[in-house]
């Protein structure tokens, strides 16, 4: 059984423990047709907007330096930080948690972590990769590294907002082998130019990767608008682009974890949740 037959299943009828369980023991899982497309529609709507108005800033030199490299540089909104608001008069960040708070994906949360978790902002926020980007595409990289989270759990929902993304446009690819610890390797100094910078803190080489994941191979699925992608903290995992990839792909993407796994190390600000009191 390949990974697509035995670490992806329709949301019809998917029971929470099957993702929990495919998370313990492989770090990752894709639940298709999770999120109805007509939810999406609003968000899409606005993320659209928003890197249009990013660009045009960057265009009339309007852009403050702290939105050039954090936002511009990296192709990312922060919704959980900047006030983008949608066509229903609310922030898209409250539109982005509807489609978590209720239904199989607050089930596999609860599943997966246990009924009180912590929402971590700083790595909740939309993405935009594609052909003529400013920074390279996101290598090889394990979340539990960048949010310094030595020890837990933590959940990744990864969700596109374009169809294609791993054929198109650029998806997401990763190794289905769970670990447990922060892959230690030399990681990569920092080059002269933007693009050299970007992530040479969590880089993971190529060898230290197949130390960690032995024969384990390389899962790059087709993702469409409606899927979501659940990975663990420590899912090596990379950005799926080739320059075959001619179209934009936006996504969104939210990280909890456990709030008995929070340290004073992790960077940004936090958000507790309690799930069975949490609704939209």
């Amino acid at each position: 059984m390949n990974a697509e037959q035995a670490l992806s299943a329709d949301a019809r009828d998917l029971k929470p423990g099957t993702v929990a369980s495919a998370l313990e023991s492989c770090g990752c899982f894709v639940i298709r047709n999770a999120v109805p497309s007509e939810a999406l529609t609003r968000i899409t709507e606005r993320v659209e907007q928003g890197y249009a108005d990013l660009e045009t800033a960057h265009q009339q030199g309007t852009l403050s330096e702290s939105a050039k490299r954090r936002n511009y540089g990296y192709g990312i909104l922060r919704p959980f930080e900047d006030d983008l608001i949608c066509s229903d008069g609310r922030p898209l960040r409250d539109n982005i948690q509807d489609i978590v708070r209720t239904g199989l994906l607050k089930d596999v949360m609860r599943a997966y972590l246990g009924p009180e978790v912590t929402l971590l902002l700083e790595a909740c926020h939309v993405r935009k990769q594609g052909p003529g980007q400013v920074g390279r595409p996101v290598p090889l990289h394990q979340d539990a590294s960048v949010m310094r989270m030595p020890a837990g759990r933590l959940l990744n929902f990864w969700v596109p907002l374009v169809d294609g993304a791993g054929s198109e446009a650029p998806g997401l690819e990763f190794y289905p082998k769970s670990l447990d610890t922060i892959v230690q390797c030399e990681r990569k100094p920092a080059g002269d130019g933007i693009k050299q910078r970007m992530y040479s803190n969590f880089e993971i080489d190529e060898t230290s990767v197949q130390a960690a994941v032995g024969e384990t191979q390389l899962w790059s699925p087709v993702l469409n608008r409606g899927d979501v992608l659940c990975l663990d903290g420590w899912s090596i995992h990379r950005t799926a682009f080739k320059p075959t990839m001619q179209r934009t792909r936006f996504d969104f993407e939210m990280r909890f974890c456990r709030t008995k796994d929070l340290v004073p190390e992790m960077p940004g600000e936090t958000q507790s949740v309690k799930l069975d009191e949490w609704a939209a």
